[in-house]
């Protein structure tokens, strides 16, 4: 393993953590808890057996309860030398983070078909969401791969019901995952595309031509068209981008503007 792996792994686990604050567009931070809670027994045996079916025999070395002050809730976390373990108070699998790989050691460089088998049987092993199916699944640098799966809603996919994973598929090692679980408020798709263009026109004063492109996708309402809209749930929606690199939202079931944002370039 070269010297400055580990390094790579903990700016590595901080992409995946940035990822997950992308996807829902929200800045979380974990902070200690003020009042005193621990991890309990029984999180320490859930740990236990997910690190079992990590190939992760390591003694547990810590435990920790962290609180996030915007979801307003506790997190426990279990770490030995290998992974640390993140469970919400449900004591529900919320995700699993490598501290340190280990070195490949076969010759043999896997191909895409080995990646999807090794990581759709790990997927099954660790009792991860059935209902969720692979969506995505690419090299992420010169080891590591990802696969997404997602929750199919008549074709489209849900990438706030995910799960994220990132692994080593010549190790049958997993690096990283995280489990979201927010479903739609509806899998209705009742407008058209150009339906929904006109009605960005009207409410937004656009013009059609300024239009780049139109797909569907679920994607959780906010207020940057409208400072007053108090809605953050997620809808199938048809996704407007704009010539200046502004996207809007437009909800595909009742077809009204339910948010935005901006392509940072």
């Amino acid at each position: 393993m070269k010297k400055n792996r580990k390094i790579f792994l903990f700016s590595f686990i901080a992409i995946i953590l940035l990822t997950s604050v992308i996807v829902y567009a929200q800045t979380s931070f974990d902070t200690p808890v003020e009042d005193v809670k621990t991890v309990s027994a029984e999180m320490i045996n859930i740990s236990k057996d997910v690190l079992k079916k990590l190939d992760s025999t390591e003694q547990i070395t810590n435990t920790e309860v962290v609180y996030d002050e915007l979801q307003n809730k506790n997190f426990y976390k279990v770490s030995n030398s290998k992974y640390t373990i993140k469970l919400d108070e449900a004591k529900n699998l919320v995700g699993v983070y490598s501290i340190t790989t280990n070195p490949i050691t076969t010759k043999k460089v896997a191909t895409k078909e080995d990646a999807k088998t090794m990581i759709t049987n790990k997927y099954k092993e660790l009792n991860l969401p059935e209902e969720y199916e692979l969506s995505y699944l690419e090299k992420f640098d010169d080891e590591i791969w990802q696969a997404n799966f997602e929750k199919n809603y008549n074709g489209i996919y849900n990438k706030y019901e995910s799960v994220k994973i990132f692994f080593i598929p010549e190790n049958n090692e997993v690096v990283a995952f995280t489990i979201f679980n927010e479903k739609a408020d509806s899998s209705v798709v009742s407008v058209k595309k150009d339906d929904a263009i006109l009605t960005a026109e009207k409410s937004l004063d656009i013009n059609k031509s300024d239009v780049v492109s139109a797909t569907l996708s679920m994607e959780k309402a906010n207020n940057y068209y409208d400072s007053q809209n108090a809605d953050t749930s997620i809808h199938p929606s048809w996704v407007l981008q704009m010539s200046d690199n502004s996207i809007v939202y437009v909800d595909a079931t009742n077809n009204n503007v339910i948010g935005g944002d901006c392509i940072n370039e």
